[in-house]
């Protein structure tokens, strides 16, 4: 039965007060069907956390419904999860009330997407992401980057980036433009955990200072191609830095860069080391 009849069937027409929670799967969707969240959904007072699983597009479930106010549409929305979601960039929306959802999101999960090549977030998206907290993207084989250089200076309260199995990332936030003066900050970042990142560089490649005040944890694990953490990084000292289960962590008295140049330089000579044994 299809969950728009089954909530009718339930007399749910004056809404779902004690919902706060919900799983949805598109799994077995024919090609030519759209298929759309019911209006009790979309209008939970409370729902703040939704999980969607195997979905065409964001779009198909997400349109703008005459019936509902952009402000009244999953209002209390603060964590989304998205897995096997078909689409490259998931932020490239049309639709007002979609975009008025990621500007109140505080946590956003995407695994297993595998045509995803970005988020979307740059300097022309209409969508701010000031509220953003959290984000973990797991196992998705064609992302290229997280955010924009530009779209980075908006997130002034995200607090923790998490990336693992990303084979084709090369780094977490990519150049947009021509250089300037301002400084990128991550006032509030205090945890990086990168992991299985075959073809990753750096965190970022650009000359912008990278401001990041709060940083206390760097976690790196199995990412061969990373020879330094961004160009133009203040010094960072005092930072717990773990790399590929190393048994000492990072000392107080040494900076990020300087630590993961020294771990990538040392991986240069033990293989040219290795391969002149076989010379």
């Amino acid at each position: 039965m299809p969950l728009s009849l089954w909530l009718k069937s339930q007399q749910s027409t004056e809404g779902l007060p004690n919902l706060n929670s919900i799983y949805v799967s598109f799994f077995g969707a024919k090609e030519n069907e759209i298929p759309m969240l019911p209006i009790e959904i979309l209008k939970a007072p409370n729902l703040i956390e939704m999980n969607v699983m195997h979905c065409e597009s964001l779009e198909n479930f997400l349109v703008q419904n005459a019936k509902i106010g952009e402000e009244e549409m999953l209002g209390k929305l603060t964590m989304l999860s998205l897995s096997d979601v078909s689409t490259t960039q998931l932020f490239e929306l049309k639709y007002s009330s979609s975009l008025n959802i990621f500007e109140r999101l505080h946590r956003l999960f995407v695994s297993h997407c595998p045509h995803l090549t970005t988020l979307g977030v740059h300097s022309t998206s209409t969508v701010s992401f000031s509220c953003l907290k959290e984000v973990s993207i797991y196992n998705c084989p064609n992302l290229k980057n997280l955010f924009t250089s530009s779209a980075a200076k908006m997130l002034m309260n995200l607090e923790e980036i998490s990336v693992f199995e990303c084979k084709s990332l090369t780094e977490i936030v990519v150049k947009e433009g021509d250089a300037t003066s301002e400084a990128i900050k991550f006032e509030r970042l205090h945890t990086i955990y990168l992991q299985s990142l075959t073809s990753l560089v750096c965190f970022y490649s650009g000359s912008e200072t990278l401001q990041l005040s709060s940083l206390k944890i760097v976690t790196i694990s199995s990412c061969p191609n990373m020879e330094i953490f961004s160009q133009g990084i203040e010094s960072l000292m005092g930072i717990t830095l773990s790399i590929d289960l190393e048994p000492n962590d990072l000392p107080p008295p040494q900076d990020l860069n300087t630590r993961i140049k020294g771990i990538s330089q040392r991986k240069v000579n033990i293989s040219r080391m290795c391969l002149e044994r076989y010379l």
